[in-house]
């Protein structure tokens, strides 16, 4: 991301945003309310301004790709997206159908469709619920299976905006650790949108501070994360 600044009307969300994130590496970002971490995960998804519309300056490429100007279609292939409320995800009878959806939409072959579900299912400790209806699952299994069905489309990139904010500690715990398995074993690059930071803390190894949409303070693990504030 280069010196991206976002307007929404008369609006201003982000303003000069600069920032790199590494293959396998995850960026955890952080900040109060409004400082503009939900446009920051619409710009790198391609929602905005595919769309949500906005007037955008600066560069954003995501995994090779110019998600400012690219098909959300396309993007959506090589960027995952999971959001705060799981419940927003689901819509199906059973988990494997749920994870099965986004590889049924892109018209592969159903063997292929069979071995990427049972592969998200076990990615993220699923996979003895396959045939459970979503609904009864808990919160944090809910958001697992959200993770699950975003994994299903191979991305090369997964954002998360709060997964964990309405999770109680053991679906955090549960959430992180699947992501931390994501990151280890599949070299997978994570951005992280958070407010618990101390969950996060082992998982991050970069995190940017958001005020007011502007970029406030950035730290890598090499030299010692930011603390909350």
């Amino acid at each position: 991301v280069r010196d991206l600044t976002v307007r929404y009307a008369d609006q201003i969300a982000l303003q000069d945003v600069s920032f790199d994130v590494r293959p396998g590496e995850c960026l955890v970002v952080t900040g109060s309310s409004g400082c503009g971490k939900s446009t920051l995960v619409r710009i790198l998804t391609g929602l905005i301004p595919q769309v949500v519309p906005a007037v955008i300056r600066g560069r954003v490429e995501v995994a090779g790709l110019d998600v400012t100007h690219c098909p959300t279609a396309e993007t959506a292939q090589y960027v995952g997206v999971v959001f705060q409320n799981p419940r927003a995800h689901l819509f199906h009878l059973h988990v494997a159908d749920e994870v099965a959806f986004g590889p049924y939409n892109l018209g592969l072959p159903l063997e292929e469709v069979k071995n990427r579900v049972e592969w998200a299912l076990k990615a993220v400790g699923l996979s003895d619920l396959s045939e459970q209806n979503p609904a009864c699952l808990s919160g944090g299994q809910m958001q697992r299976l959200a993770i699950a069905s975003a994994l299903a489309m191979h991305p090369k990139v997964l954002v998360l905006d709060e997964p964990t904010a309405s999770l109680d500690v053991p679906g955090t715990q549960n959430v992180i650790a699947a992501l931390e398995k994501l990151k280890q074993l599949y070299d997978l690059t994570i951005v992280l949108i958070e407010h618990r930071l101390a969950e996060v803390r082992h998982l991050a190894d970069r995190v940017l501070v958001l005020d007011e949409g502007r970029s406030v303070a950035t730290g890598c693990r090499s030299r010692g994360l930011p603390s909350s504030r």
